[in-house]
C-alpha cells in the first residue's frame, strides 16, 4: 500500500522506497511527526534524545542530520508564521490543537539537537557498548580498530601464509585458483565473517584428494608425451567439432609441464567413456592404456566439490580463530562490536528492554544494506519493548542485492515478513517523466524477477515538474533509453579484444556527441563532457574507456577505491624520498632525477 502520512507511530513498519521517491524527505517528516507527538501513542512528545535514527554510511548520517534540523528549522519558522509552502509542515499547522505548544516542542528539538542520536550501525553499537560495557559483556581494556578490513588483511595473510602453503600439491594448486593473494581470500571470507551463525551443512566429507593422485597425474602426463597420444588422436576418427579434437593442443601442452592442475574438464575429455561420445557416427574410440587410467584419475577429481568446500570451511575457521584471538587481546574491529551487541540484546533482555526504553523510535534508512547481525539487534529491542514502539524501515529491496556492502535479500524478505505494516513510496521525485515511464515498461514484464512472488516490481509514478534538463535527438525528445546491439557473433564473449571493442565503440558514439553540431542536445544546448557519466562493473573497463576517449580528445575521471601504496605515484614519491634521505648516494639521487 502507498504511504500514509498521518499513520499511528507504533509498531514495525517496512516502506519500500526506490531512489528519487523521496526517501530523506519521508525521514524528516516522520521526525517532525515525532517531535511533535502526531501519531504517536498518547501524543507523547519525544525528545530528540530518545529518538534513534540509524543509517549505514557516514556521509549519510551527516546528511541526514543535516536535513533534519533544516527541516525542524523550517518547521519552527512556519509555526511562528502560522503558514508554510511545505504541504507536509502546512497539514502539521492546520492540524495543531496547541500551535504554542508545538512550537516550544521544535525550539526544545533545535536547542538540544546537538544530543541527537542519528548514527550509523557502527557508531550506534559503539555507543551501546560505551554506555552499557558491563552488561554488554565488553572488557574495560578493550579497545576499537576503526579499520575492520585492516584487520582482515592481516588474518588473511596469517591463514595463507601458515595454512595453504602447507597443502598438498593439488589442494594447494586448486586453493590458489580461488584465492591468488591473501586480499582475495580476505575479500571472498568478508561477507562470511560477518555472519558468525554461518555454519557448513553438512559438513565437507573429505579433506583432499587420494594421496596418490598426484603420482598418477604425473604418470598420465608422461605416458601422453612418450606415447604420443595426440599422434594417435589425431589419426582416429574423433569429430572434428568435439572438444577433445580441439583442446589437443592444450593437451599436449599441459602434459609437457610439471603443473599438476586439477581441471575436471581438461582430464575428462580423453577417458574411455568420454571418447566414445565424441567418436564420429559408427566409429570406435581408439584403444590405450592411458585412456583407462584418465578414467581412474577423473574419478578422483570428481571430489572437486567436496574438496573446495573443506578449503572454504578450513579457511573460514581458521580467520574467525584468528580474529577472535586479537579480540580476546584486546583488539576490536567495527564488525566484532556489531556481533557483542547483537548477542547481548538476545542474551540480556534486560540490556535490551534498557534499549528500547531510551529509544522508543528507531527510523533504520538504508534498511536494504542490513545483514542479519544488525537487523537481528533492531529487532532484539523492538521485541523486548511494549506494543508502543515504533521500528521504521525504510529501503529498497531491489538494491537489497549488493552483497560487496553486506546487503541480505533473505534478511529484508525476513523484515518484510515481520512487519504488521507495510508501504511504499510511489512518486519519483528525481527523474524526468519520460525515464519514469520508460523503466516501467522496461521491468514491468510478467516474471521478470527470480523472486518475483516476494519482491515485485511496483511502477513509479512521474512528478508533474518540467525538466529543465530535457535531452532531444533531431528537435524532437530523445529516447530516455538506449540500447546498443552488437553483433550476436561477440554478444557473449569477454575476452580482452572484445571488452576494447566495446570501450572504443562507446567512446566513439560519446564524442559524437560533443561536436558542435551534434543533434544530441540538452536543453536545446551542447551537451558538455562533465555531464555524462559512465559505470563500469570493474577499474579494467574503466581504465579501457577513459583510454578510448582519451584517444578521441575526451577527458575523463574515474573514482577508484585502489590502494594508495600500488599507485604509480606512490613509487616515484619513494624514489624522491630515498634521494632526499640520502643526498650523498649518486644512484638515488639520479633515480629520483
Amino acid at each position: 500500500m502507498s504511504f500514509d502520512h498521518t499513520l499511528l507511530l507504533r509498531e514495525q513498519h517496512l516502506i519500500e522506497a526506490s531512489a528519487g521517491t523521496g526517501k530523506t524527505h519521508l525521514i524528516t517528516t516522520l521526525y517532525l511527526r515525532l517531535i511533535l507527538g502526531r501519531g504517536t501513542p498518547e501524543g507523547i512528545a519525544h525528545r530528540v534524545q530518545n529518538i534513534l535514527v540509524v543509517t549505514f554510511t557516514i556521509a549519510a548520517t551527516q546528511e541526514l542530520k543535516n536535513r533534519i534540523r533544516s527541516r525542524i528549522k523550517l518547521a519552527h519558522d512556519a509555526f511562528k508564521q502560522g503558514a508554510s509552502q511545505d504541504a507536509e509542515i502546512s497539514g502539521l499547522i492546520a492540524g495543531s490543537a496547541h500551535p504554542e505548544q508545538d512550537l516550544e516542542y521544535l525550539k526544545r528539538a533545535l536547542l538540544w539537537f546537538d544530543e541527537a542520536k542519528i548514527f550509523t550501525i557502527h557508531g550506534f553499537c559503539a555507543r551501546v557498548i560505551q554506555d552499557t560495557s558491563f552488561e554488554a559483556g565488553l572488557l574495560f581494556e578493550q579497545r576499537l580498530d576503526a579499520h575492520p578490513h585492516d584487520a582482515l588483511t592481516r588474518a588473511a595473510q596469517d591463514v595463507f601464509r601458515n595454512l595453504m602453503s602447507g597443502l598438498p600439491p593439488l589442494e594447494e594448486a586448486l586453493a590458489l585458483s580461488l584465492w591468488p593473494t591473501p586480499d582475495v581470500l580476505a575479500s571472498a571470507m568478508a561477507p562470511l565473517i560477518r555472519v558468525p551463525q554461518l555454519h557448513f551443512s553438512p559438513a565437507p566429507a573429505t579433506t583432499g584428494f587420494p594421496s596418490n593422485l598426484p603420482a598418477q597425474m604425473r604418470a598420465a602426463k608422461e605416458a601422453w608425451i612418450a606415447e604420443d597420444i595426440t599422434a594417435l588422436l589425431r589419426r582416429s576418427d574423433i569429430r572434428k567439432n568435439s572438444k577433445a579434437w580441439h583442446r589437443l593442443a592444450e593437451m599436449e601442452k599441459f602434459c609437457q609441464n610439471d603443473i599438476l592442475a586439477p581441471d575436471q574438464v581438461l582430464w575428462h575429455l580423453w577417458t574411455t567413456s568420454a571418447l566414445k561420445t565424441q567418436m564420429k557416427k559408427g566409429f570406435e574410440p581408439p584403444i590405450h592404456p592411458l585412456f583407462d587410467a584418465l578414467e581412474v584419475i577423473q574419478t578422483a577429481l570428481a571430489r572437486q566439490g567436496q574438496v573446495i568446500s573443506w578449503l572454504w570451511q578450513t579457511n573460514l575457521e581458521a580467520l574467525r580463530a584468528h580474529l577472535f584471538a586479537q579480540q580476546t587481546q584486546g583488539a576490536l574491529t567495527l564488525d566484532d562490536l556489531l556481533t557483542i551487541v547483537m548477542h547481548a540484546v538476545i542474551e540480556q533482555p534486560l540490556l535490551a528492554k534498557t534499549l528500547s526504553q531510551d529509544y522508543p523510535a528507531i527510523l533504520v534508512d538504508e534498511f536494504q544494506d542490513t545483514d542479519q547481525q544488525q537487523y537481528a539487534i533492531f529487532k532484539g529491542i523492538h521485541q523486548a519493548a511494549s506494543p508502543d514502539h515504533l521500528l521504521m524501515l525504510i529501503g529498497d529491496p531491489k538494491q537489497a542485492i549488493y552483497s560487496f556492502r553486506g546487503a541480505d535479500i533473505h534478511t529484508y524478505l525476513k523484515a518484510k515478513d515481520d512487519s504488521e505494516h507495510q508501504h511504499s513510496l510511489q512518486t519519483n521525485w528525481r527523474s524526468s517523466a519520460e525515464l519514469v515511464a520508460a523503466t516501467n515498461r522496461l521491468f514491468d514484464q510478467h516474471q521478470l524477477f527470480s523472486m518475483e512472488n516476494r519482491i515485485a516490481f511496483l511502477p513509479s509514478l512521474a512528478n508533474a515538474k518540467p525538466n529543465p534538463d530535457a535531452l532531444t535527438l533531431a528537435g524532437q525528445p530523445a529516447p530516455p533509453i538506449w540500447f546498443c546491439i552488437d553483433d550476436p557473433e561477440f554478444a557473449l564473449r569477454t575476452q580482452p579484444q572484445d571488452r576494447a571493442r566495446l570501450a572504443a565503440k562507446c567512446a566513439d558514439e560519446i564524442a559524437s556527441w560533443l561536436k558542435p553540431d551534434a543533434s544530441l542536445r540538452v536543453n536545446h544546448s551542447q551537451i558538455r563532457a562533465e555531464q555524462i557519466a559512465l559505470l563500469t562493473r570493474n577499474r579494467l573497463e574503466a581504465e579501457l574507456l577513459k583510454a578510448a576517449l582519451q584517444q578521441r580528445g575526451v577527458d575523463s575521471v574515474f573514482l577508484s577505491q585502489d590502494k594508495v601504496l600500488e599507485q604509480d605515484v606512490t613509487v616515484e614519491l619513494t624514489l624522491i624520498l630515498n634521494a632526499v634521505l640520502t643526498p650523498r648516494h649518486r644512484p638515488a639521487v639520479l633515480s629520483a632525477l
